[in-house]
């Protein structure tokens, strides 16, 4: 293709006939400069849909963080629960906990629940919200309300 391009343009050249190579190199110009207009829209389109998929994989990171955040309280919660039925027990029936038992029933009730931590707000940050994409846009006003 090349080869025929460089006769046509060696030609226009050689006939001395600047108009007709005037009007060749500005076709080549538009030729080219088309050429760099499509490959931008095939880089845009790709970014667009690397960035989806990037936006896609960090929802789904928030969502099983939040499901072993709800994990863990159901399991803080358990414990608080027993926790609470022994000092009810120990309240309303003294006579029968044993004596010897009753440090270490003590012991328990004050041990404090498992720490809870949730890295939901650090996954959050790593969000990028484009504001051009609707469902995008409602997501981020529902996640930050």
């Amino acid at each position: 293709m090349i080869p025929i391009f460089r006769k046509i343009r060696k030609k226009m050249a050689d006939d001395n006939r600047p108009l007709k190579y005037l009007r060749y190199a500005i076709g080549e110009i538009i030729l080219v400069v088309i050429g760099i207009l499509i490959a931008i829209q095939l880089n845009n389109f790709n970014e667009g849909h690397k960035n989806e998929a990037q936006f896609k994989a960090i929802l789904e990171q928030i969502y099983t963080v939040i499901d072993q955040d709800a994990e863990q309280m159901t399991v803080i919660k358990a414990d608080l629960d027993e926790q609470i039925a022994l000092i009810n027990t120990i309240s309303e029936h003294p006579a029968n906990i044993a004596p010897t038992l009753l440090p270490h029933l003590l012991f328990y009730i004050d041990l404090s629940p498992i720490k809870f931590t949730s890295e939901v707000s650090t996954q959050l940050g790593y969000l990028n919200f484009n504001p051009g994409n609707l469902m995008q846009s409602n997501l981020n006003k529902s996640l930050t309300s």
